[in-house]
C-alpha cells in the first residue's frame, strides 16, 4: 500500500463513522438547556425629579439569554445551524473524542460558531484537528456549509462545493 493512500483511507473511514452516527442518532431529538439569568439596573427618572438631580438606579426586569439547544445528531443540529440559532452539537468522533460545534448566534450580520474536537472532559485534544472560530455572513450559511463541517464534500464529484466552502473557511474562520 502506498503512503499516499493512507490519508485517503483515514478520511473515508472518518466520513463513514460520522455518517453512521448521523443515521443511528436520527431517533434522538433536541434537549433544551436553561441558561442562567441576569438582573440589570436601568436608570429611571421619577416624575418629581428635576433635570439637575442625579438619576436613581432601580432594579428592573430580568433579561433572559437565548436558550441553547443541545443536539447529538446532524438532523437535530442542521435547522438551528441554518438559522444561526444558538445550538451545540456533540457527536462521538474518533476514539473517545467528541466533535463539538457551538453556534453562539448572529452578531453584526455574521454567524458566530466554533468547531473543535474535545476529550470526554471537554478539553481540546492536542494533536487533533485544529479548533476553529468562525464569523460567517449569515447569507452564506447553507446546507453545503454544514456538510463541509462533516466532511461530506470530500466525496468524488463535490470538488467545486468543497473549494467554495474552503474559501469561506479561509475568509471567515481562524484557528484557535
Amino acid at each position: 500500500m502506498k503512503k499516499s493512500t493512507i490519508p485517503v483511507i483515514i478520511i473515508i473511514v472518518a466520513i463513514i463513522i460520522v455518517a453512521a452516527i448521523i443515521i443511528i442518532g436520527k431517533s434522538k431529538g433536541p434537549t433544551t438547556v436553561e441558561q442562567p439569568t441576569q438582573t440589570t439596573l436601568i436608570g429611571e427618572t421619577s416624575p418629581t425629579t428635576q433635570p439637575s438631580q442625579p438619576t436613581e438606579l432601580t432594579p428592573t426586569t430580568t433579561i433572559q439569554p437565548p436558550k441553547a439547544i443541545q443536539c447529538d445528531t446532524g438532523e437535530c443540529f442542521l435547522p438551528h445551524f441554518l438559522k444561526c440559532a444558538p445550538v451545540e452539537l456533540k457527536m462521538p468522533f474518533v476514539g473517545d473524542t467528541i466533535y463539538q460545534i457551538t453556534v453562539f448566534g448572529t452578531k453584526d450580520g455574521k454567524c458566530h460558531y466554533t468547531t473543535k474536537v474535545v476529550d470526554s472532559s471537554g478539553k481540546a485534544v492536542s494533536g487533533g484537528p485544529s479548533s476553529l472560530e468562525c464569523f460567517v455572513p449569515v447569507d452564506k450559511i447553507t446546507t453545503a456549509t454544514a456538510e463541509h463541517l462533516f466532511g461530506v464534500d470530500t466525496a468524488v464529484g463535490k470538488e467545486t462545493v468543497k473549494a467554495e466552502q474552503d474559501k469561506l473557511f479561509t475568509d471567515y474562520c481562524s484557528q484557535k
